[in-house]
């Protein structure tokens, strides 16, 4: 084969891998933020199950991208990246869970930390949810009002407190506020 030939059909491999990485990974993120519950794919439909196996074959496809993009830096180095936060993705999902899916709330609570910390506004996550996040975000006792992400009996329970403000509500998700103050006793 000649040099030429070789060089596009390097070409070709490394763009047809590289748009399925973009289409898995757009699928993964879809799927992990709860924006969708199935994400049709190719033949197939895609579940939060199938979130592990997903980031498993977007991983092939960035190290493909990195191999086949010897010759061009940039795109070699996006290949390692891509198939290193592939791996990473099927790492976290896999060790979440034996069932492989994402807790309820899960894509709020980590827009809510997100967009808090963006403000520059100070917070504190609970002990029990900081394996999440980091220990840099755990509450240390001086907050002044506790916002509560949850579903069902727990909103029930929440809303009834003396108090309490019910920021939203939706049928899948919840949020409620307290002041400190109120929370605590005078």
């Amino acid at each position: 084969m000649s040099t030429t030939v070789k060089d596009r059909a390097r070409t070709l491999l490394t763009i047809i891998a590289g748009t399925l990485a973009i289409i898995d990974l757009v699928a993964i993120a879809l799927l992990i933020t709860g924006s969708q519950r199935s994400v049709g794919l190719g033949f197939t439909l895609l579940r939060p199950p199938h979130v592990f196996g997903a980031a498993e074959v977007g991983a092939a496809l960035c190290g493909i991208v990195a191999v086949s993009a010897w010759r061009r830096p940039w795109l070699r180095r996006a290949g390692v990246v891509g198939a290193t936060a592939m791996l990473l993705v099927a790492l976290c999902v896999g060790s979440a869970s034996s069932r492989r899916t994402f807790p309820a709330g899960w894509s709020a609570a980590a827009g809510l930390v997100f967009q808090l910390q963006l403000a520059g506004i100070d917070f504190g996550v609970e002990r029990q949810s900081v394996f999440l996040f980091t220990d840099e975000f755990a509450a240390d006792g001086t907050e002044d009002a506790e916002l509560t992400l949850s579903t069902g009996t727990l909103h029930s329970e929440l809303s009834a407190r003396a108090g309490n403000v019910v920021l939203a509500a939706t049928d899948s998700l919840c949020a409620d506020a307290i002041l400190g103050s109120q929370l605590h006793g005078p």
